[in-house]
């Protein structure tokens, strides 16, 4: 165990109070913890404890039971909640509760769960009841549209969804933004951007396929759309690009905006070397076989230096809504020294303060899907997956307070 307790920094309730010295102080007063309570590795060597690829995170049901996403193996993995292995869902295949290539599940708070694949090509939302019997797939590719990703809403009326048009040339793009559970208009739009297109004939070029990742970071650099569901269903989004968080009830009516002033962070040399190793390692687990060797170190370098990055950091990596009603509000990701700065806003959207999260598995390319960040939260209890220098992936079960 690397940290056994990460102590949370948030700015004190009585910032107010006499001289500058007390001020200072409390802006550094730790007055929230994770402490780690529980973790699952694969120390024995069983199966059902080995994990791999891209897309691997953890959620929790309502019984408390954790469903592992084990990409890798297109299988979701149930343990109890002593840790206690309970059964696999699916399996790589085509037939009911069958994957090609498993993107993410989750419980669905309303009653069921839900699976997510996306196979360059063809996209599904498979639905399960909640004794996780299949029941039906969604197709993800209707009228001209493919889902990359798909996050269902606790009452399973809409979908929070990164989506590409099946334009061609200047016409092409993707958006992000609510999309009805079965329909193709999007209720709330998010952003939109042009996206590259791939081209068969010219994939062995190296420089066209230099110019082709750089394209699709230069998506990230401009600011993607976040959108997630808290336990009620209510929906919180944002871009990537500003510090402003809209807040709407169930019923998509707006309630408030969340904002914050932050100073920009300078993107420095050292961030873009930090990009490269998790871009390389995970674009060679979403990309097809015959192009992995045109993914190469080299390869990556050069897109990210041909990126249109901006100078300075976007403000927002990814939104976690809290069993407790809370907000977290992730501003970053350092894959080098595994720590995640955060911002703390109550169930009312006021600001409690910063945040530093335990270390969290995060999926570099996931921004393009509107992924991003995942940690569950369930009864005072914060999961989430943590990868080591290895690759080793183990599932880590933190018991947080705040004071």
């Amino acid at each position: 165990m690397k940290r056994s307790a990460i102590m949370v920094l948030l700015t004190a309730g009585f910032v107010l109070a006499s001289g500058p010295r007390d001020v200072e102080e409390s802006l550094t007063r730790p007055v929230i913890e994770f402490r780690e309570v529980f973790r699952l590795d694969n120390s024995k060597g069983d199966d059902e404890t080995i994990w791999s690829g891209a897309f691997t995170a953890v959620d929790v049901d309502a019984r408390g039971h954790m469903f592992i996403t084990d990409g890798g193996a297109n299988r979701i993995l149930e343990f109890d909640p002593e840790g206690t292995f309970v059964r696999q869902h699916g399996n790589r295949g085509n037939g009911p509760g069958e994957f090609q290539k498993l993107c993410d599940f989750r419980a669905i708070p309303g009653g069921g769960y839900y699976a997510f694949e996306n196979t360059q090509n063809n996209a599904y939302i498979h639905l399960f009841d909640e004794n996780m019997k299949f029941v039906r797939r969604i197709p993800g590719f209707t009228r001209g549209r493919v889902l990359q990703s798909s996050v269902v809403g606790p009452d399973g009326a809409y979908i929070a969804a990164t989506w590409m048009d099946g334009g061609k040339g200047a016409d092409a793009a993707v958006h992000s933004g609510i999309l009805p559970l079965e329909g193709n208009e999007p209720l709330l739009l998010l952003s939109s951007s042009p996206r590259p297109i791939f081209e068969n004939h010219k994939a062995h070029d190296p420089a066209w396929f230099i110019s082709f990742i750089a394209g699709w970071l230069d998506i990230a650099a401009a600011g993607v759309g976040l959108a997630v569901f808290d336990r009620s269903g209510n929906l919180y989004t944002a871009t990537t690009n500003a510090y402003e968080i809209s807040y709407f009830n169930r019923d998509l009516k707006y309630v408030r905006t969340i904002a914050h002033e932050v100073r920009p962070e300078v993107m420095s040399e050292s961030d873009r070397d930090a990009m490269v190793e998790p871009f390389h390692e995970q674009l060679l687990d979403i990309m097809p076989p015959p192009l992995h060797p045109m993914i190469t170190r080299s390869v990556m370098e050069r897109a990210i230096e041909q990126a249109d990055f901006p100078v300075a950091k976007q403000p927002i990596f990814g939104l976690l809504p809290m069993d407790n009603g809370h907000l977290l509000v992730v501003r970053d990701y350092k894959a080098k020294a595994g720590v995640v700065p955060a911002d703390l806003f109550d169930a009312a959207g006021s600001y409690l303060g910063p945040a530093d999260l335990p270390p969290i598995d995060v999926n570099v390319f996931s921004g393009f899907f509107g992924i991003h960040t995942r940690m569950a939260f369930h009864d005072g209890h914060a999961y989430a997956t943590v990868r080591d220098e290895e690759g080793e992936i183990a599932l880590i079960r933190y018991r947080y307070t705040i004071d």
